[in-house]
């Protein structure tokens, strides 16, 4: 078994699931879309 913090010094970046930008909140954060996609996704309708 790995040390923890080997396991967390080595994840993957996470990427927006939408638009594939490079999210910066933490690895354990369960955001899978950044800010802008987050907002466009709650309101579909306006436009900026």
């Amino acid at each position: 078994m790995e040390p923890v913090a080997y396991f967390f010094s080595h994840l993957q970046e996470k990427c927006c699931s939408v638009c594939g930008q490079k999210l910066w909140e933490q690895a354990e954060s369960y955001a899978t879309e950044c800010l802008d996609c987050h907002e466009k996704l709650l309101h579909p309708q306006e436009e900026k």
